[in-house]
């Protein structure tokens, strides 16, 4: 969601920059330091009670892509920083296997092919992992709702009743 990360690199999307040479360290460097406790602190003081905190579907299941894992672990800091500081989190699955909505912010610019019944499938597993997680009584003080699908399509590949399904 930051296109600085790409850089120095042809990529335009998550999917094709974790396929470039030095993209683990990267986004290690990206991840540490581009959202901190700082940050949390300084939205708290302004009066906010929540944040919306988008990771994609790679990050509790990558089988079969490119794309690196890890940004779960920098999701958990984040939820522990809001936790200090008395916010509460909604946890974004801002990309989906195949494409919600063919948008780079998806994590895979171009095709839509979300709604195939293997990327569907995919996405029912990750999310019932993100649900299994979030949902336990650890996380109950802090994690209010997560967004099962970030700006999905209504038209193409995408049928607006399977979304609502």
């Amino acid at each position: 969601m930051t296109p600085d990360v790409f850089d120095g690199t042809p990529a335009t999307d998550q999917w094709t920059f974790d396929s470039t040479d030095g993209a683990q360290a990267k986004l290690k460097t990206h991840w540490e330091s581009y959202f901190n406790e700082s940050d949390v602190q300084k939205i708290a003081s302004w009066g906010i009670n929540a944040l919306r905190i988008p990771v994609g579907y790679w990050a509790y299941d990558n089988a079969g892509t490119p794309d690196i894992t890890g940004a779960d672990a920098h999701l958990e800091k984040a939820i522990g920083w809001a936790r200090s500081h008395g916010l509460k989190v909604w946890v974004d699955c801002h990309g989906s296997p195949g494409s919600q909505n063919g948008f780079d912010n998806s994590g895979r610019a171009g095709d839509v092919a979300w709604q195939s019944s293997d990327n569907l499938d995919h996405s029912i597993r990750v999310l019932e992992t993100m649900a299994e997680k979030y949902g336990a009584t650890e996380y109950a003080d802090v994690v209010v709702g997560l967004e099962l699908v970030n700006e999905p399509i209504s038209w193409g590949a995408n049928e607006l009743d399977t979304t609502k399904q």
